[in-house]
């Protein structure tokens, strides 16, 4: 009877246990500490680092991606002819004209609407007398809505000369009138002895 090499009872060895029980085995995993390394979950023999080259580029790739975009997003609100002051609208006004509260509001047709500063704007259209309160907004892509609070006449002074002053709770004149408007109080000075 004749015995095979690499078995101790008659049997043929698995070629994997031969590998594995082989000197030479041992000294290949030595020398080469990659190989046979795959990456976890993977079930494969690539070596463990050369799965992260593709999702560098990928993330490299949507890096650019993204400063694209925001470069892109940047010219159109800073510098392109898109996103421009075309009309100025002004609502709820009805003692104010609409070119005066613009004339006071000082914005250019043509500025970009992303430069306009809404908080200036509304601070000089609250220098007119007969404003009470300003909203300033942006209506995307081409509109600056400017929304005017105005006072509102709480009494009637009488003048000398005729007429009445109408004045709101804080004593600002808001107008003139010929007659005194209805509801109104009225506030007629002493005249002087």
């Amino acid at each position: 009877m004749i015995r095979r090499s690499g078995s101790s009872r008659g049997g043929t060895a698995a070629p994997e246990q031969a590998a594995a029980d082989s000197p030479v085995a041992d000294l290949d995993a030595e020398s080469d500490p990659v190989a046979g390394e795959g990456e976890p979950g993977r079930g494969d023999d690539r070596p463990a680092g050369h799965g992260k080259r593709p999702r560098s580029w990928r993330t490299a790739f949507s890096g650019l991606i993204a400063v694209g975009v925001a470069a892109a997003a940047a010219w159109a609100l800073f510098f392109s002819p898109w996103l421009v002051v075309r009309a100025g609208i002004v609502t709820d006004n009805h003692l104010v004209t609409r070119s005066e509260v613009l004339a006071a509001a000082r914005v250019d047709l043509g500025t970009h609407l992303i430069r306009v500063n809404t908080g200036q704007v509304a601070a000089r259209v609250g220098t007119i007398t007969q404003v009470a309160g300003v909203s300033v907004t942006r209506s995307w892509p081409d509109k600056l809505v400017i929304t005017v609070r105005e006072r509102t006449p709480a009494m009637a002074v009488t003048l000398p000369s005729g007429g009445y002053d109408l004045v709101d709770a804080h004593g600002v004149l808001v107008r003139w009138a010929a007659r005194r408007p209805a509801g109104l109080p009225l506030f007629s000075a002493a005249a002087d002895v």
